[in-house]
């Protein structure tokens, strides 16, 4: 671990000045990007903090290293790995004028062994990084999902996480096709608005039991 001040001069800087930022073109993350080709790089520049700790925890997740957040602000992230003498670090802040975050200071090496079963492994991040696998195949058998989540993190992880974060995309899914369902009604209206002369109905029976409508 490293204090700020002088004992940072060994990391990697990215300019301090306007001037010196302009004169050349720093890399900008793309959501594209396969997580496995990703490599961070001073100056590189993230749309704001949200996507640099979302791709951050990932890229440590599929590294096989634990991440430890000593900043985590708005405008200000800075985090270590959580090993031992290890000494990855990277610091991020808003550019001057503008929200997006920036890598200002990095030391991308590692001197730690990989770790399998990652901490920073949850059943709500399991499901938003799922959620399309789940969609596809909703009654996937947990043991196979299981394998496809170990394939393509790189981590272990047990069935009973891997069971929990099924049932949260699963619910993630619901939800997003409630909220389709619910603005059926928007849809009638601008289909009246836009074309007088049509005729729209919506037909439904009223589950007693769910207390709403089904389509």
């Amino acid at each position: 671990m490293y204090a700020d001040g002088d004992e940072e001069q060994h990391l990697r800087r990215a300019p301090q000045s306007d001037e010196e930022s302009t004169s050349r073109r720093f890399p900008e993350f793309n959501h594209s990007y396969d997580i496995g080709t990703v490599e961070f790089e001073v100056g590189m520049q993230f749309a704001d903090s949200s996507s640099f700790r979302k791709i951050l925890k990932a890229i440590s997740i599929k590294e096989g290293w634990e991440i430890c957040w000593l900043k985590s602000e708005k405008y200000r992230i800075r985090a270590i790995c959580a090993a031992e003498n290890c000494p990855f670090e990277i610091y991020a802040s808003k550019m001057q004028h503008e929200d997006t975050l920036q890598v200002k200071r990095l030391d991308p090496k590692h001197t730690c062994s990989r770790v399998w079963e990652n901490k920073k492994v949850r059943s709500s991040w399991l499901a938003q990084t799922f959620v399309e696998e789940v969609k596809t195949n909703p009654t996937v058998p947990v043991v196979s999902l299981k394998a496809t989540m170990q394939r393509n993190i790189n981590s272990g992880i047990s069935l009973s996480k891997v069971r929990r974060a099924k049932n949260k995309a699963l619910k993630i899914l619901e939800c997003s096709i409630s909220a389709q369902y619910a603005r059926l009604w928007d849809y009638a209206t601008e289909l009246r608005n836009t074309n007088p002369v049509t005729t729209v109905q919506i037909k439904c029976d009223f589950n007693a039991l769910l207390q709403r409508p089904v389509f």
